[in-house]
């Protein structure tokens, strides 16, 4: 740890916390963004790593089958191609701005969990979220039932989204501490 998160520790604050960390969620989803475009331009496959060839098994990134589950509940239809891409680019900021909240007020208290820079907040994001909570939540298939590839770009991402979560939120916390 160096000086900053020994400051950090000396003086949490729950809301400029969770404000640095909401704000560095959106860097970090941007960042998780280029690097499925990256993984998307080297390989041609234009699926999310959440998403599964297989027959029968949606092939809608979590986000828009998520979006779409909700439309269907209280509109009672799904959403368009286009009204799913939108939704989708927001839902996933949406939860990436969630998930570096939650991250930057926890790691008020917990200045622990910056160890590593942010990587293991990334991991966890991965395994909790892609891996466990997708899946269960009927948004991909079982992960046994997705490429290898697309296990290891998606913690790929989710591990340069806990990085860059972590750097932003470094910087945002030291302007919002004065």
């Amino acid at each position: 740890m160096d000086m900053k998160d020994l400051q950090e520790k000396s003086s949490p604050a729950l809301l400029k916390g969770a404000l640095a960390g909401a704000v560095a969620g959106v860097f970090a989803s941007w960042t998780m963004n280029q690097i499925y475009g990256i993984w998307t331009r080297l390989t041609g496959n234009y699926q999310q790593p959440e998403q599964s060839a297989q027959r029968g098994v949606s092939t809608d990134p979590a986000t828009i089958a998520m979006v779409n589950k909700v439309s269907h509940r209280f509109l009672g239809r799904e959403l368009t191609g286009e009204q799913a891409k939108i939704a989708d680019l927001i839902g996933h900021y949406v939860i990436g701005i969630m998930g570096g909240a939650f991250y930057g007020a926890s790691s008020e208290y917990l200045p622990q969990l910056r160890v590593g820079g942010g990587a293991g907040f990334g991991t966890a994001f991965f395994l909790l979220g892609e891996e466990v909570a997708v899946p269960l939540l009927g948004l991909s298939a079982k992960p046994s039932q997705i490429p290898a590839e697309s296990h290891a770009v998606g913690f790929l991402a989710h591990l340069v989204y806990g990085v860059s979560t972590e750097l932003a939120r470094r910087e945002w916390r030291s302007v919002l501490a004065g």
